[in-house]
């Protein structure tokens, strides 16, 4: 959803290649306090954050559509996720060895929880 796409767009231009500087009116700093607002995006916008553009949210939907129908990315449809406020979550992870990148889903709500490059250590811990 759009929704999911702003609250995960820092994630976007730091692992799927998203270049920031074809936006105007949203900056990497933005994206950060967006990502750290207790809350997401509603207390984000209500503190005078700016909402990012729509063309962002488009091209970060269409990076991740493309990422999980790359032939060489492989699924996952029963990880657990540990998060730090949400406790235990059952995903459907989407995962490709050679670029280290990782999208997973909500099992139940097929919500974004985070799509990301990764450290080569990192990502062997997630993917084993």
């Amino acid at each position: 959803t759009d929704w999911q796409g702003a609250k995960k767009a820092y994630h976007f231009q730091k692992g799927f290649g998203i270049d920031l500087g074809k936006y105007q009116n949203i900056s990497k700093e933005d994206l950060v306090t967006l990502q750290n607002t207790d809350g997401g995006l509603i207390p984000y916008v209500q503190k005078g954050g700016k909402l990012p553009p729509i063309e962002l949210i488009k091209d970060c939907q269409q990076k991740i559509y493309d990422f999980c129908h790359l032939e060489n990315t492989e699924i996952n449809r029963n990880v657990t996720h540990y998060g730090k406020n949400t406790g235990e979550t059952t995903c459907i992870m989407f995962f490709n060895r050679e670029t280290r990148q990782i999208a997973l889903f909500n099992k139940t709500s097929g919500d974004l929880i985070t799509a990301e490059k990764f450290r080569q250590n990192y990502f062997n811990k997630c993917i084993d």
